[in-house]
């Protein structure tokens, strides 16, 4: 990865997008911003209407449904695809814990993404499918 461009290296360090090619990288890192927030920022709010997803670089947020608290992100993590996939409002109030950094996409994105590559668009909907049947139990 080149220096000059930081967020191909964040991006490369992600679970989700290590195997893809520079090429990709690249296409990816177009469609997401690099944004840090303070802790006890609410990042996504539980029956709001999902308009990005995020993925998780540095820090960990807290997830909670009916004010319990379900999991704890890190990073490496995805979330806010759900609403998204499927068009529904949030499932889940999503909050730092401590200070984050993270990528984001906005919904035009998140399409594009799931149609620009297979791979990452399978490992995205096999990672919500994995956390709504977890959700579910």
């Amino acid at each position: 990865m080149r220096a000059s461009d930081p967020k191909l290296a964040l991006l490369s360090d992600v679970r989700l997008f290590a195997h893809l090619t520079r090429r990709q990288l690249r296409e990816v890192a177009s469609l997401l911003d690099v944004v840090e927030v303070e802790t006890g920022r609410v990042l996504t709010r539980e029956g709001e209407r999902g308009l990005e997803f995020f993925v998780l670089l540095e820090g960990t947020a807290s997830v909670r449904r009916n004010e319990r608290e379900l999991a704890t992100l890190v990073a490496g993590d995805v979330f806010g695809e759900m609403a998204l996939v499927d068009e529904v409002r949030r499932s889940a109030t999503v909050v730092a814990a401590t200070p984050l950094r993270l990528l984001v996409g906005e919904r035009r994105a998140f399409a594009t993404l799931l149609e620009a590559d297979d791979d990452v668009r399978d490992a995205i909907l096999q990672a919500a499918a994995i956390r709504e049947r977890s959700n579910a139990a």
